[in-house]
């Protein structure tokens, strides 16, 4: 059960930053602007109860990291195959030090 709310907390985490991302393309104010907002707006909501959800279960210390780490490598990844932003030894070295706090992290 954990796992799947892990799961969804970080894609509707990752998936409310790839909105903002896209409503950024609009003027401000704009239809497609708003529905792409509201859309961010929604995902950080969900994102938010499944996180409220996980620590009720979990400890702070874990699942903290574990998130956080977990939507930067989607929003690198989405930025990367969906935007066109470049992918750099920076980033990559940046990631697998995040990975690597995690892991120190979960026992």
């Amino acid at each position: 059960m954990n796992i799947i709310v892990i799961l969804s907390g970080i894609a509707f985490s990752a998936g409310a930053q790839v909105f903002m991302k896209l409503a950024s393309r609009f003027k401000a104010f704009s239809p497609g602007n708003l529905a792409w907002l509201a859309c961010a707006a929604l995902s950080y909501a969900l994102s938010f109860a499944a996180y409220a959800a996980l620590l009720r279960r979990m400890d702070l210390s874990k699942i903290s990291p574990l998130m956080t780490v977990a939507v930067s490598l989607c929003a690198v990844l989405a930025g990367t195959l969906a935007f066109g932003e470049q992918w750099t030894v920076r980033k990559a070295a940046g990631l697998a030090l995040g990975i690597a706090s995690v892991l120190l992290l979960a026992p």
